[in-house]
């Protein structure tokens, strides 16, 4: 046997050790919270499949003004009847629907998980405003009800997840004549714009099923944020099933929210749980609380 006394391939360490290289899990995707599909109800289709809108400068129902808030591109889907149950819908959290017809008692989410907006083209009592996630706009023209839908979508996603109380609106967009018709807007849950001669056209409700419009965003990019923190931890730290280790994500998981969201989000709790006899699964019960924006005052005067 003839020794090699030169340096070979590989270290001793490598011999002691076998390393396998472990690649970092990928970051959080929550891209469908940024995206928006309108869907136009037609007398024919011409195209089944959802197009996705890039023009700026598309004369496609008016859709270019959508780009001035912040959107990179629109989803666009042609339908003869209103279809939610359709493939893709779920790349998209804000669903716009255009020149429909809907009806209380048969309307079904489908496959959205998110905001549904739908046209109202008359003053009348919003008859989904308590149902999670619908938002009624008001507006005569089906064109700009799309751009109006859309601009209260976008603002509510570009801009930290909060309502933009009285915000200006620069677009063509119907607006109340008088006072007595915006309170009767605010009581039936339908946004609106308010035009002042001398303050302008001011977002003047953003509401969604009866709360605050930014809630069903924040409340999902939330609640995805934390499931993915669980994973993180899980695929990191692998944890076996002690009390510390379930201490220390309960904590991280507390301070994650408290860090990022403080203004607009009271945390309660986070608790860490076994789930079966085997300890192979851990529940997590989160409890928060998001705040609700303030809009109106009422102002009591005194006079002595």
């Amino acid at each position: 046997m003839v020794l090699n006394t030169n340096k070979t391939d590989g270290s001793i360490l490598d011999y002691v050790t076998k390393t396998v290289i472990q690649s970092p899990i990928p970051s959080l995707d929550i891209g469908e919270l940024g995206r928006v599909l309108v869907i136009k109800k037609v007398a024919t289709v011409t195209n089944p499949a959802i197009q996705i809108i890039t023009d700026k400068n598309t004369a496609l129902d008016n859709l270019s003004l959508a780009f001035k808030y912040g959107l990179n591109s629109v989803g666009y889907l042609e339908q003869t009847d209103l279809d939610l149950t359709a493939s893709g819908l779920n790349d998209y959290f804000s669903i716009v629907l255009s020149g429909f017809t809907i009806d209380s008692a048969t309307f079904d989410k489908g496959n959205v998980v998110g905001v549904v907006y739908i046209n109202q083209d008359t003053i009348a009592e919003n008859p989904l405003a308590n149902q999670d996630s619908i938002s009624i706009n008001y507006q005569s023209d089906s064109k700009l009800s799309i751009i109006n839908a859309t601009l209260y979508a976008v603002n509510m996603m570009v801009n930290n997840y909060k309502d933009l109380q009285y915000v200006e609106i620069t677009d063509l967009i119907e607006t109340p004549t008088n006072i007595g018709e915006a309170e009767l807007l605010k009581s039936y849950n339908i946004n609106f714009v308010y035009y002042d001669e001398r303050y302008g056209k001011r977002l003047a409700l953003s509401r969604i099923g009866g709360v605050s419009g930014y809630k069903p965003y924040l409340k999902y990019k939330i609640v995805k944020e934390l499931k993915y923190n669980d994973f993180e931890f899980v695929n990191s730290d692998k944890p076996y099933n002690n009390q510390t280790l379930k201490t220390i994500l309960e904590q991280k998981q507390i301070n994650y929210v408290k860090d990022n969201y403080a203004e607009v989000v009271n945390m309660g709790s986070f608790v860490v749980n076994n789930i079966d006899a085997g300890f192979q699964a851990w529940s997590c019960e989160v409890d928060f609380e998001i705040l609700e924006s303030v809009w109106y005052f009422n102002l009591i005067v005194t006079v002595k």
